[in-house]
């Protein structure tokens, strides 16, 4: 029940959707990078709809298991601006 409610009040900032949808009619592709656990990222992205908002989408926890850095290390912010180039 708690997961419920907390995921259903999730909405992104005012006018972030907008912002990523003037980027992209500029033709910029866009990642969003999340620090945290999978398990707490992943119903998050989705419930924000997240992947149909932005064309890439780096999660910490994922990147830990992967044998990569989350953030603040420079490597996710090099790997996002590599998907997107």
């Amino acid at each position: 029940r708690f997961d419920d409610v907390r995921l259903g009040e999730l909405a992104w900032v005012h006018g972030a959707t907008a912002l990523v949808d003037r980027l992209h009619r500029a033709g910029l592709l866009t990642c969003v990078i999340t620090n945290g656990h999978s398990e707490v990222q992943h119903p998050k992205l989705e419930a924000l709809r997240a992947s149909a908002l932005f064309e890439h989408i780096l999660v910490g926890g994922d990147e830990v298991q992967a044998g990569r850095k989350e953030k603040p290390d420079p490597g996710i912010f090099a790997r996002a601006c590599a998907m997107t180039d």
